[in-house]
């Protein structure tokens, strides 16, 4: 059952691997840039209060 399973996952991965690959670095870069305009959002937040003290 394992050497099935462990077959299944490469003959599952194999194919879905090439197609992954730009989706993770999509993904990533997205995640980076959203990151990115969370912390000036919050920074901008941040300097309002500030100013308004």
């Amino acid at each position: 059952m394992a050497k099935q399973k462990k077959r299944r996952e490469v003959t599952s991965k194999g194919p879905t691997q090439p197609k992954f690959k730009p989706k993770q670095h999509r993904t990533f870069s997205e995640q980076a840039f959203i990151v990115v305009g969370i912390l000036i959002a919050l920074s901008m937040v941040l300097s309002l209060f500030v100013i308004n003290r």
